[in-house]
């Protein structure tokens, strides 16, 4: 399934959003040749991102490649479902047209239906704006998930009621930690940042509940340092999960 997914869906879904994209676009042949090769490159970057990943290349420039190229996932991702959403509204409309004439043409056979031409340069127009529209839409979407992304994470707090509970138990502070997947993204200084905020919280337990980390252990090992200052009274636990 992951390989089906990876080597046929993903491709369809960028071949998918290049088609409705750049096909009623008013571009001369040139332009749109220019866009399919854009279209290329960005759809290849997840492959050298996967290849880089795994063979442990890490440098500045590979760094700022991986999140174009997470970036570029997400713009994408966000570009389909909109697309594909607008798309299926379209077809519905029609659908709900051409019954109405079906119907019409029924209802009234007496009578001479004759439907007018298609506007073929007002269709392309319609779907051109509309494409740009979404376009807009897909980068400030993408734009508020790096924001939001890139900004620690949020404190809830929850108490938990029980009964019976031992007098020296009571105000016992447990603070958990998850998911906080250490990789291309996520680097030291955001962990630093968790770790402050963890230790401020004055903890009894800290619990680090699974998918701490997305790469090779060797390539991560400085990032994921700083999560030895984490403080607690009575102790550090940590459970792996499915990233690990």
């Amino acid at each position: 399934m992951f390989f089906a997914f990876v080597y046929i869906i993903v491709p369809l879904v960028y071949y998918y959003v290049g088609k409705r994209l750049i096909e009623p676009a008013a571009f001369d042949r040139r332009k749109k040749a220019i866009a399919i090769m854009i279209m290329l490159v960005v759809f290849l970057l997840p492959y050298a991102a996967r290849y880089l990943s795994r063979n442990n290349i890490y440098s500045p420039w590979v760094e700022v490649l991986l999140n174009v190229c997470y970036i570029s996932i997400g713009f994408f991702g966000i570009l389909f479902i909109a697309i594909l959403a607008r798309d299926i509204i379209l077809a519905l409309v029609w659908l709900v047209r051409k019954v109405g004439k079906i119907v019409g043409k029924i209802g009234g056979a007496h009578r001479r239906y004759t439907d007018p031409p298609e506007n073929m340069e007002r269709r392309r127009f319609l779907v051109h704006t509309s494409n740009l529209g979404l376009l807009a839409m897909a980068g400030g979407l993408s734009g508020y998930g790096i924001h939001e992304a890139a900004t620690l994470p949020r404190i809830v707090r929850v108490s938990v009621p029980v009964k019976n509970l031992p007098k020296d138990l009571e105000g016992f502070r447990i603070v958990q930690i998850t998911d906080l997947h250490v990789g291309q993204t996520i680097k030291r200084k955001y962990v630093a940042g968790v770790v402050r905020l963890a230790n401020e919280l004055n903890p009894d337990v800290v619990a680090l509940t699974g998918d701490l980390a997305d790469g090779q252990p060797g390539s991560l090992r400085q990032d994921v340092a700083f999560l030895s200052e984490l403080q607690a009274k009575s102790g550090k636990f940590f459970v792996t999960g499915n990233h690990e």
